[in-house]
């Protein structure tokens, strides 16, 4: 779990910044139904996230790939990482609501 934690803490700022304003867009529009789209918000963000890691930091995959660390594991333990991090908040969000 180290290695996913070390990818993860490159793009963490800019993921969790996006999870606190989407917390932040539920709570003003008083409305838990909201949620859904803060979903898809959310879920977009981590999609152009990724690009832009794939395309302009592809020389940092030689260091996980030298970890035995594919391309695809790294995405996918980044995403749930990240949507795990995004449901606590949310959940919170919603418990404050």
């Amino acid at each position: 779990m180290r290695v996913p934690l070390t990818f993860y803490k490159n793009f963490s700022v800019i993921s969790i910044t996006v999870s606190i304003i989407c917390c932040v867009l539920v709570l003003a529009s008083g409305s838990p139904y909201f949620t859904v789209m803060a979903f898809w918000m959310k879920f977009f963000s981590n999609a152009g996230l990724l690009a832009y890691v794939h395309l302009f930091r592809a020389d940092q995959f030689t260091f996980f790939a030298n970890l035995g660390y594919s391309q695809k594991q790294l995405y996918l333990q980044f995403l749930a990482i990240d949507f795990t991090i995004w449901i606590i908040l949310n959940s919170i969000t919603l418990m404050l609501r």
